[in-house]
């Protein structure tokens, strides 16, 4: 019998030399022409045939039969300095993976080899998914669109997490993370001299107006047994001068929630109150959406409870965390598992199984620990492997 983690152990160096050029080779949101060419030429090596979607994304199989498993990695690096310290840390000052997702391309290519390898013996279909832009919310959908998921019957992702011990598993049941739109209000007064505010119609008072009204929206109009989070990010308004009063003030930020009822309650009710307020004194106020944002990610709760199981076979009892996790952040793999049933985990890679990393995801200090990627890979090539046997089983069972 094929033995995944202690083959993927003895490609331990493949597996860290593709991190660490990832690493060292960051590229933004859907622009990934490095990245994608590094992938497809390691895959061609592997024997494998890959084909481009959507626009740097990209798709491989593995097997053949009725059915098909996916396993998605996200490529893209975030518009970010890196301060980790590494020799292979990113040498440009406005872009670094500072988010993991060199170590899902190093280990989706690491399962890539395993499954090829043992190919002959997959009862179905592995479909590669190799996703840019998963920061700017658009990847996964701009795939789907592009037929990334035809014929695709359960899916999987996997995370790394620098603040979890060190090769421990946490996954989820049911909504796993929160939707996510994000939004710009754009208010418009009319500038004027800061000495003569009655001249002037000020956007600034305006947003401050805005901004507490945004609170109430949680604090009054949302259901208080629901987790609902409106957070402001950004705001600009006016230039260097101390005696202009600007015309225009922009604020950023986020819309979050796990249920599909508060995200459109409070969606309008965002439009209504800055348009409102804003009309109140005089101004013009706006809300602008980045596209139809994503829905909050929910994990098939057979299909996890299955992927813990074959976890728990490659490890051992006790790296699976009993309690699944719950996340306020967003994952546009929640695309993936509206079409189809979709399992998550989240990798633990912190300096030791007792203990993670001061810092986490999105930090520009983040460390991830390298000695715990080839069990990913194993993880997941074992979930796509015995997914599809337990399929093709059940198939055979039928009348």
């Amino acid at each position: 019998m094929y033995d995944y983690l202690k083959r993927a152990k003895e490609l331990e160096e493949d597996i860290l030399r593709d991190r660490r050029h990832i690493h060292r080779n960051p590229e933004v949101g859907d622009e990934l022409p490095e990245t994608y060419g590094y992938v497809t030429e390691r895959l061609k090596e592997m024997g494998y045939e890959p084909r481009r979607c959507a626009r740097y994304g990209i798709l491989a199989e593995v097997g053949a039969g009725e059915k098909t498993f996916l396993l998605r990695a996200d490529m893209d690096a975030l518009p970010m300095p890196e301060e980790s310290g590494l020799a292979f840390s990113s040498p440009y000052p406005d872009r670094a993976h500072t988010c993991g997702h060199d170590t899902h391309v190093a280990m989706l290519l690491g399962a890539a080899k395993l499954l090829k390898e043992n190919e002959a013996a997959l009862k179905g279909r592995v479909r590669l998914m190799f996703q840019p832009n998963e920061e700017g919310l658009f990847g996964a959908a701009d795939m789907i669109r592009d037929n990334g998921l035809e014929g695709v019957d359960g899916a999987m992702a996997l995370h790394i997490d620098a603040t979890m011990p060190l090769g421990y598993l946490t996954g989820d049941r049911g909504y796993a993370f929160a939707s996510n739109d994000f939004f710009d209000i754009v208010i418009t007064g009319r500038g004027g001299h800061g000495a003569r505010p009655a001249d002037a119609v000020d956007p600034i008072n305006v947003m401050a107006y805005v901004q507490l009204g945004i609170q109430s929206l949680i604090s009054r109009e949302a259901d208080p047994a629901q987790t609902n989070v409106i957070s402001i990010t950004s705001v600009e308004a006016g230039g260097t001068a101390y005696n202009i009063i600007p015309d225009k003030a922009v604020m950023r930020g986020t819309l979050r929630t796990y249920d599909e009822g508060q995200r459109s309650l409070l969606r309008k009710r965002l439009e209504e109150l800055v348009r409102t307020t804003a009309a109140a004194f005089r101004a013009r106020g706006e809300v602008n959406y980045l596209g139809d944002g994503i829905p909050a990610l929910f994990c098939d709760e057979k299909l996890s409870d299955r992927l813990r199981r074959y976890a728990d076979e490659l490890l051992g009892e006790g790296y699976v965390a009993a309690e699944p996790f719950k996340k306020v952040g967003s994952e546009d793999f929640a695309h993936v598992c509206r079409q189809v049933p979709g399992g998550y985990f989240f990798l633990g890679a912190g300096p030791d199984e007792l203990r993670g990393w001061p810092y986490g995801q999105h930090n520009p200090r983040v460390l991830h620990n390298e000695s715990v990627l080839y069990k990913g890979a194993a993880v997941e090539a074992q979930c796509a492997a015995r997914w599809l046997e337990e399929a093709w089983e059940e198939g055979r069972r039928k009348p």
